[in-house]
């Protein structure tokens, strides 16, 4: 009987012990509020709360630099955390936008083109910044360019004056954002006009002159005999009636050439006047053909002829004169007087020769002591 009452209390106790125990371990179900978070794309620092529940979790803004996603806008949730996540209500999550590209530090001066030195033909247009252009790391800055002129002194002035043979400097100056400047000083030189001859290139012969004889008829074929100046030169014409030439010594109409020899008081382009008359005349093969003017006299006071010189088709009194080594002295009523003026007119702007320039043969040839 003993020994069962002792069973009995060994069960109960454990029974109770369980019960015990069991109650111990017994606890309510707590739930947590989750919150998914939103997609961010496309949102920026300024509106991503338009999308994100700021009462339902706590943001900290983080920045970082992005090559693509433009400045402020969002790149990311931090702590691996994705758009569709879940997270507990009240939880502070990293929400980071981008800084825009990883800054490189600019040490690279813009590029300054266009620049060049250059010649500017007398009396012309000029605008310093024409064809002058700016960069920096490809980006064109040319609205930031500067210039300073100088004079050939190197003082400053305003402006450049093309009607002056002269030497300027144009100084270009252009700074980018970074403050790294190129400065490129540019020598600008005004030079003479150059030389053509347009009016002696298409003035044609408009008279017969074959089978004609200067000193009968006023024109005809002759051959050099010798050149004497840079207007002035011999000519031997042949007299069909004696069958035989005769020597004539002619004064070109139309142009007075310097003085070339040290009898008539040498002058500046006076001997240039007269190689480049008798190169003209001498050359091989050349056909020379005289004409006087109808309304002009034949004969000077010298008792020398009075005549155009045609050499090969070209008139060259009239070259002369566009080659500036003459002006011209015709009267209106001499039958090229409209050439030689407008040729006169328009060499008288290349401030070549005789209009400027002094001789490089002669630099004292009718200066003053």
């Amino acid at each position: 009987m003993m020994k069962t009452l002792k069973t009995l209390v060994v069960v109960i106790s454990l029974c109770v012990t369980c019960w015990v125990l069991s109650a111990c371990n017994t606890s309510k179900t707590t739930t947590v509020e989750q919150y998914i978070l939103p997609d961010l794309t496309g949102k920026t620092v300024f509106n991503y709360t338009d999308v994100i529940d700021i009462n339902k979790v706590y943001v900290s803004i983080k920045n970082e630099s992005h090559n693509t996603i433009p400045k402020n806008e969002f790149i990311r949730y931090g702590n691996n955390l994705q758009p569709g996540s879940a997270v507990a209500v009240g939880t502070t999550i990293e929400v980071y936008f981008s800084d825009g590209p990883t800054q490189v530090e600019d040490n690279e001066a813009p590029v300054l083109t266009g620049v060049e030195d250059i010649e500017i033909p007398w009396n012309s247009e000029f605008d310093p910044l024409a064809g002058v252009e700016a960069k920096d790391n490809d980006i064109d800055i040319t609205d930031k360019i500067k210039i300073i002129i100088l004079d050939a002194n190197k003082n400053r002035i305003d402006k450049i004056d093309t009607k002056e043979l002269t030497t300027y400097y144009v100084r270009y100056s252009v700074t980018d954002k970074a403050n790294n400047n190129t400065t490129v000083e540019r020598k600008v030189v005004i030079v003479p006009i150059d030389i053509d001859t347009r009016y002696t290139d298409n003035l044609k012969i408009d008279f017969e002159y074959e089978g004609k004889n200067f000193i009968r008829d006023g024109v005809g074929i002759v051959t050099l005999e010798r050149c004497v100046d840079g207007d002035t030169a011999s000519f031997n014409v042949y007299n069909p009636e004696t069958n035989s030439y005769t020597n004539i010594s002619v004064r070109f109409l139309g142009v007075d050439t310097p003085e070339s020899t040290e009898l008539g008081g040498m002058q500046q382009w006076g001997k240039a006047a007269k190689e480049f008359t008798c190169s003209k005349l001498s050359g091989q093969g050349v056909t020379l053909v005289l004409e006087a003017d109808p309304k002009m006299a034949r004969l000077d006071t010298y008792e020398r002829y009075l005549a155009y010189v045609w050499y090969n088709g070209r008139l060259l009194n009239l070259e002369l004169v566009e080659e500036a080594y003459s002006q011209f002295n015709l009267p209106k009523t001499a039958k090229y007087y409209q050439e030689f003026f407008d040729a006169e007119y328009k060499t008288r702007f290349t401030l070549r020769r005789i209009w400027g320039e002094i001789d490089p043969d002669c630099p004292t040839c009718g200066v003053k002591k």
